[in-house]
């Protein structure tokens, strides 16, 4: 619900790590906790980067082959020519672009693990949290989003357009119906975020709606 959640399926309010997680397209590929923490502990398998480096690395192989390895693409993401941000500081931690943090009951810091890409422009449009801007918060927003669009021009919402249909659809805007409708057609929506969906369908009630949530 919009006090839980962004509509781009970030945390928003004090819930579980794990909403997001099985809202992620790690999740749908198969990587599971254990991949990335130690199953008694919790601690991370490998300290700062190389946690995620075991399959965002240049051969794009998964660490296991239960994992789908198809979304995968090689590449040297521990470098600042994929970061762009200098070796070794905060930004150039693969958690801070991915899985930024936020403080709940006043010393719970918590990762967001929809491992989502951050997208500044999106983020104003929609009005959502962002690990650029959230990083950069008090300075310059446009220098900032202009910067973003040339270390990565060909940058596109990963989302198969869930978080502007949602944003939509609680905004009473026109064309939210069609956009539900759209969303709740497909087959690959994470069970959470049809839920999502499916909540905002009483405020468009139709023939149609009924038989969405029938299907």
């Amino acid at each position: 619900s919009a006090d839980l959640y962004e509509v781009d399926g970030t945390i928003r309010d004090e819930v579980f790590e794990y909403g997001a997680f099985v809202q992620s397209r790690m999740h749908a590929a198969g990587v599971v906790c254990s991949d990335c923490h130690n199953a008694h502990s919790g601690a991370l398998r490998a300290p700062g980067n190389a946690v995620c480096t075991q399959c965002h690395n240049g051969t794009g192989e998964p660490v296991r082959p239960a994992i789908r390895g198809d979304g995968l693409r090689a590449g040297d993401y521990d470098s600042p020519a994929h970061h762009h941000h200098a070796a070794g500081s905060p930004g150039a931690q693969c958690q801070a672009c991915h899985m930024p943090g936020k403080v709940y009951m006043g010393n719970d810091l918590r990762h967001d693990h929809g491992f989502t890409s951050p997208d500044p422009a999106q983020a104003r449009a929609l009005g959502h949290d962002d690990a650029c801007l959230q990083c950069h918060a008090g300075e310059a927003e446009g220098p900032l989003i202009d910067a973003f669009r040339r270390w990565y021009p060909e940058h596109q919402p990963r989302d198969g357009g869930y978080a502007r249909a949602l944003f939509q659809a609680r905004g009473g805007e026109a064309g939210a119906a069609g956009a539900l409708f759209e969303q709740l057609a497909r087959q690959d929506l994470p069970a959470l975020r049809r839920a999502a969906l499916l909540s905002e369908l009483p405020a468009y009630p139709s023939a149609r709606a009924g038989q969405a949530v029938r299907d």
